[in-house]
C-alpha cells in the first residue's frame, strides 16, 4: 500500500495534540520522506502549534518503523542511544517521543527527535565538489565520533540500566554467536570467507 503523506501528517498532528495537551491550532507543514536510514520510514517536517497565546514552530525528524525490515535493533534501543549521547561531544539530536506499540496516530511503532539542519546525509555527495575537497577531514571526524561512542562508559551514560551488559570476557562470544545467527537466517549464497573469518575468531579470540 504506497504512503499517502497527508495520512502521515494528519496522524501526527492528533499525536502531538495529544502528547501537548496545552497546544491548540496544531498544523504540520513542510512534510517530505528522505530515504537516508532505510531500516525507517524517515520524514521531515515542521510542526506549529499555539500554547498560552503564543505561537511555535519546531522541525522534526519522525522516524516509523515499515511493515517489515532486515534490521532487527528496536526503536526504543535507538531511541535510547540518542537520549544517552545528546548533549555531549557525539553529535546527535534530542529524543523527544517514542511509541513503541502499534497505536491509532500512525498504525506502527515511531519516535520523534529534532531536525538537524545544515548537514548532507546522500553518501554519492561525497565523490563530488565541495564535499569530495573535504573527505579527508570528514573521514577523520567520523572516526572521531566513534571513538568517542566506543570510550563512553556504559553506566555513566545510563545505558548500562537499560541493556544488560556480558561479563567484559564473553563480549566478543555474544556478538560473534548474534551475527553468526543473523548470517544463518538472511544469508542468499554460500559465504565463505565470513564462515572462515568465525571459525578462526571461535579458536583464537580476540583478547578480553
Amino acid at each position: 500500500m504506497p504512503i499517502v503523506l497527508e495520512d502521515i501528517a494528519e496522524g501526527f498532528s492528533r499525536y502531538f495534540a495529544h502528547i501537548n495537551p496545552e497546544a491548540t491550532a496544531v498544523s504540520i507543514a513542510n512534510l517530505r520522506r528522505i530515504h537516508g536510514g532505510a531500516s525507517r520510514e524517515t520524514y521531515l517536517l515542521t510542526v506549529s502549534w499555539a500554547e498560552l497565546g503564543t505561537l511555535h514552530a519546531r522541525d522534526v525528524c519522525l522516524r516509523r518503523d515499515p511493515p517489515s525490515s532486515l534490521i532487527e535493533t528496536s526503536r526504543s534501543t535507538e531511541f535510547d542511544a540518542y537520549a544517552a549521547f545528546h548533549g555531549t561531544s557525539v553529535p546527535v539530536p534530542a529524543p523527544l517521543y517514542l511509541e513503541t506499540e502499534p497505536n491509532e496516530w500512525l498504525e506502527r511503532p515511531f519516535f520523534v527527535m529534532e531536525a538537524i539542519t545544515g548537514c548532507e546525509s546522500d553518501a554519492r555527495l561525497f565523490s563530488q565538489p565541495p564535499c569530495c575537497d573535504h573527505k579527508d577531514r570528514i573521514g577523520e571526524q567520523m572516526w572521531g565520533i566513534l571513538g568517542e561512542i566506543a570510550k563512553t562508559d556504559p553506566r555513566a551514560s545510563g545505558l548500562a540500566k537499560k541493556w544488560p551488559a556480558p561479563a567484559l570476557d564473553r563480549c566478543w562470544s555474544r556478538e560473534l554467536d548474534y551475527w553468526e545467527r543473523v548470517i544463518d537466517e538472511d544469508e542468499l549464497e554460500p559465504q565463505p570467507v565470513v564462515r572462515a573469518a568465525i571459525r578462526r575468531l571461535r579458536r583464537e579470540p580476540p583478547p578480553g
